[in-house]
Parts: structure tokens; C-alpha cells; sequence
């Protein structure tokens, strides 16, 4: 009972997701990411849009993939996405400070 619950919320985050990654790729919706105000420049914008799409796309997969070995019931591969989005998200504070200390 339990890991269906889960695996429907995971599933809908991942849909979710999804929905966040298509717009922000096509340019609708930038206005939600932090930083994008309407007197950001239009590439700028687009720029950023693109760059939270692929990150949007990342968390659909992760969120489904997630889901799914709820589902299934996989705890090594549970094990294996957890670590995983450990990693990511250790990279993703790296670059961040690294562009941080490069842009200032």
C-alpha cells in the first residue's frame, strides 16, 4: 500500500516535470524561474529557459525511475538512484560556485 502511494506521487512529480521542461524549452513560462524578471533581456531569458528545461527533463526521468523501483520494489537500485542524486546534486553546487566565484 505504501510504495503505491509513493510510486503515485513520484509519478506525478515526474509528470510535473515533464509539463515545467516542455515550457520552460519552448520559452513559456520563464517568468517562474528565479533571477527572470520582465526586464531581463529576451535571450537571456531564452538562455535560461533552455538550461532549467534540461534540468526539468533530469527530474522527470529521475522521479519516474524513482517511482518505478518503488513499484517494483528494487532497494539496490533504489539504493543506486539515491546515490545518484547525491552526486548530481553535489555537481550542481560545485558549478554553481565555480560560476559564482567566476561572475562574481
Amino acid at each position: 500500500m505504501f510504495s503505491f502511494l509513493i510510486t503515485g506521487i513520484c509519478l506525478l512529480l515526474a509528470f510535473l516535470f515533464l509539463l515545467l521542461g516542455i515550457q520552460f524549452h519552448r520559452g513559456k513560462w520563464v517568468l517562474l524561474i528565479a533571477g527572470v524578471t520582465k526586464s531581463t533581456p529576451k535571450e537571456l531569458a531564452q538562455k535560461n529557459g533552455k538550461v532549467a528545461s534540461y534540468c526539468m527533463y533530469f527530474a522527470f526521468i529521475y522521479c519516474l525511475l524513482l517511482g518505478l523501483s518503488f513499484l517494483m520494489q528494487q532497494t539496490i537500485f533504489l539504493r543506486g538512484m539515491i546515490i545518484l542524486g547525491i552526486l548530481v546534486g553535489i555537481g550542481g553546487i560545485v558549478y554553481a560556485l565555480k560560476e559564482w566565484v567566476k561572475n562574481g
